[in-house]
């Protein structure tokens, strides 16, 4: 929309054609008197003072990504060795070992007793681990990485049979979890 658009053909302000860089526009030939004219450049000196003042408020006030410190961490891990032994003869431990060295064990319950396999022992399992990480948690602790393996010693030997795929087995192995948390001093 041009400039004469914008003012309706009743306006008190004659017409005229003004030359802006090389573009002819539709312009309004203002007739105003010298305290007037100071008003309105006033009035511009203001608007653009505020604006620049807007802005280099808004620059400073911009938080920059700071350069990464150098901070000290301590670390610990948690390892859960849980025994699959048929019969409960197994072992099963979560082992808490810190920067220096100290180590914290707890006994743990594994998963078979002689009748099989023991849910309520591997919620007694649970619980115990989940309480451990519970407290580092309070204690400032972030938990950076979780790595499970699992040991299996089965001895496979092939007897005859009528597809040679059957087989014994002495299934004996343990679950291993290990927890590293760390925590900036």
């Amino acid at each position: 929309m041009s400039v004469s658009g914008m003012i309706s053909e009743s306006s008190e302000f004659p017409k005229k054609t003004c030359r802006v860089n090389q573009f002819y526009l539709n312009c309004v030939e203002l007739n105003l008197n010298e305290n007037q004219k100071l008003k309105m450049m006033k009035n511009i000196k203001t608007v653009a003072i505020i604006t620049l003042l807007a802005v280099v408020i808004l620059m400073a006030s911009r938080n920059p990504e700071e350069p990464p410190q150098n901070k000290n961490y301590d670390f610990k891990m948690i390892t859960v060795v849980e025994s699959v032994v048929p019969g409960g003869l197994g072992r099963s431990r979560m082992i808490t070992t810190d920067h220096s060295g100290s180590i914290e064990e707890v006994k743990l319950k594994n998963f078979f007793s002689l009748v099989g396999i023991n849910f309520g022992n591997i919620k007694e399992n649970d619980v115990a681990i989940t309480d451990q990480i519970s407290k580092l948690y309070s204690g400032g602790w972030t938990l950076m990485d979780v790595t499970s393996g699992v040991y299996s010693s089965t001895d496979m030997s092939v007897e005859s049979s009528k597809d040679g795929t059957s087989g014994s087995s002495s299934s004996t192995g343990i679950f291993i979890t290990r927890y590293l948390f760390s925590r900036a001093n």
